[in-house]
């Protein structure tokens, strides 16, 4: 039996090897990786084209509706629901500006606590209510007043709610406040 021997001349060759072989897959993952975000970018586009043509859609469908329900001659039940429902949508409130309004407006010195909505009832006109405290060794009216005067330049609370106010400052020492935002003024203000 002859004896084989293996004389390698270049040690460095399986490291070499195995080097290579890891660049690869790691290049190739990558590769899957970039393949994959591409993808959903992609599908991340065609979902936001198909929601902005469905939009579009709803759009023009209200307003055919509406045209519809202007030009029905008989005022049937289902005319005055499909009426009420119209309005409704089209004065409807975007309380994502106002959110941002009332976030950007408020000053470091003053703690919102609560946000309350009331609907309109038949006299009285919808209502965005702000509570909130005035933070510790700060003068309360001062803070106050400069976040009621901020939400008033604030063309984004004044388009819905043209008349804010304030509601009350009580608790010890003036330490907690009431902001009221009106559609319009009431007989008591």
């Amino acid at each position: 039996m002859a004896a084989v021997f293996r004389i390698s001349f270049y040690p460095e060759y399986r490291a070499l090897v195995r080097e290579r072989r890891r660049k690869r897959t790691m290049f190739l993952t990558l590769c899957g990786f970039v393949a994959l975000e591409a993808i959903a970018v992609g599908t991340l586009a065609v979902s936001g084209a198909l929601l902005t043509e469905q939009q579009r859609e709803l759009r023009r469908s209200i307003e055919r509706l509406n045209v519809r329900v202007d030009q029905a001659p008989i005022a049937s039940p289902t005319v005055e629901r499909a009426r009420e429902l119209v309005t409704l949508r089209t004065k409807r409130i975007d309380w994502a500006p106002k959110l941002e309004a009332i976030s950007g407006a408020i000053p470091p010195t003053l703690r919102l606590e609560e946000l309350n909505g009331r609907v309109a009832a038949k006299r009285t006109p919808p209502e965005l209510i702000l509570e909130g405290r005035v933070k510790n060794d700060v003068e309360p009216l001062e803070s106050v007043s400069s976040f009621l005067e901020e939400l008033r330049r604030d063309s984004r609370m004044t388009r819905d709610y043209p008349v804010i106010e304030l509601g009350a400052l009580k608790g010890r020492e003036g330490s907690e406040f009431e902001i009221v935002c009106r559609v319009k003024r009431t007989e008591e203000s």
